[in-house]
């Protein structure tokens, strides 16, 4: 095989410790695949990597040992001969042939799908769920004093019917509740993720980023190879001895754009690596207050008080529900999916389901339960 799939192949297989369950079997049935597809097939699949040039100096790099930074310094060098087309063209192709296997493997789940936005946010005058309203049904009158704690009910509800790992998740932008409504023995089979309660590990990858960007003539470049080099012992404050948390916790805020700086970019994010990555069976997403937005020096450096902007919270919520619900969709079963978004400070609620009809009002009082009920 070329050595630039090799490579990219053996930096897959050296994080195989710390990926979910549905990520182990995709490289399980890649591996597979590779071994047992005809070889005719192989070479024509890969052909287009073994035609890309690559420097004497690159190809005697032990990349074998060290496939990520063969990697980084192949993108530099790809970029540099203008060959980064002709990568990902090749790249485009081999994720054909993956995105058909996997098709062939994953069973299309009915999954549940629960977004709380505004939380000490007052209502604006710009429409709430605006894009989201042709896809489904939007409730005007919903009581939503007891949502938070129906909706993680709920969330322990679908854990009581498949207790998979990885399966059930709670992620909030602020303080957990999850302890206080089920309990203050944590349920081991809902993975509760919080942006207060993992402000440690994200303070310990903002120091780290400094530390690279005030030094002079570093750039983007060194910032990008310093966080990926870290291990999974950069997220041991995360509250767990689990090693798939513990990197799961520090790739958000390494990798994540801007989940460093504000909470309600935090759990967009989160919702978004749990879907792709997890692939769960059900997900609640609550979305809490964000910092006002400053120079980015002031936001990362932390030297000032910083207060909060509900407004933008508001907006910067309404726009990560629409995302979700995008990436939602891109899941095998999403037809027979059920998603939610209520505005957790008012009354207003959205649902997109299973003969939920679309671009409809309901003015009728109800509760989450009953739209939840009513979504299936």
């Amino acid at each position: 095989m070329p050595t630039v799939f090799c490579a990219l192949l053996l930096k897959e297989i050296s994080k195989y410790d710390w990926q979910f369950p549905a990520e182990r079997n995709d490289l399980d049935r890649q591996l597979k695949w590779i071994e047992s597809a005809d070889s005719q097939a192989i070479d024509s699949v890969l052909a287009p990597f073994a035609a890309l040039k690559i420097s004497k100096g690159l190809m005697d790099m032990p990349w074998a040992e060290q496939p990520g930074l063969f990697i980084e310094r192949l993108t530099a060098e790809l970029w540099i001969t203008h060959s980064i087309d002709a990568f990902y063209a090749a790249g485009k192709q081999y994720g054909a042939i993956l995105q058909k296997i996997r098709s062939e493997n994953d069973s299309a789940k009915s999954r549940l799908c629960i977004v709380f936005i505004g939380s000490g946010s007052e209502r604006g005058t710009k429409p709430l769920f605006e894009k989201l309203q042709p896809n489904g049904t939007y409730f005007s009158r919903v009581d939503l004093s007891q949502g938070v704690a129906d909706a993680i009910a709920c969330i322990r509800d679908e854990a009581t019917i498949t207790s998979s790992p990885y399966q059930h998740w709670y992620v909030d932008g602020g303080v957990s509740d999850l302890h206080q409504h089920v309990g203050e023995r944590k349920d081991p089979n809902i993975c509760s993720v919080s942006y207060a309660e993992l402000d440690p590990v994200r303070k310990r990858i903002v120091q780290a980023m400094n530390a690279v960007r005030t030094v002079s003539g570093n750039g983007p470049e060194q910032l990008r190879t310093v966080l990926d080099r870290m291990r999974p012992d950069y997220g041991s404050q995360a509250g767990s001895e689990d090693p798939v948390m513990r990197e799961f916790v520090l790739r958000l805020f390494a990798e994540g754009s801007g989940t460093q700086i504000f909470s309600t970019t935090f759990v967009q994010w989160v919702g978004r690596e749990i879907l792709r990555r997890a692939r769960p069976q059900s997900l609640f997403l609550r979305f809490r207050l964000r910092r006002t937005e400053r120079s980015m020096d002031e936001l990362l450096t932390e030297h000032t008080a910083l207060g909060v902007d509900p407004q933008g919270s508001l907006v910067d919520a309404d726009m990560g529900a629409y995302y979700t619900w995008i990436n939602l969709q891109r899941l095998p079963g999403f037809e027979k999916s059920r998603f939610v978004v209520c505005f957790e400070n008012g009354h207003e609620a959205l649902a997109i389901g299973p003969g939920v009809p679309k671009a409809t009002k309901s003015n009728s009082d109800c509760t989450l339960k009953n739209i939840l009920t009513w979504a299936t």
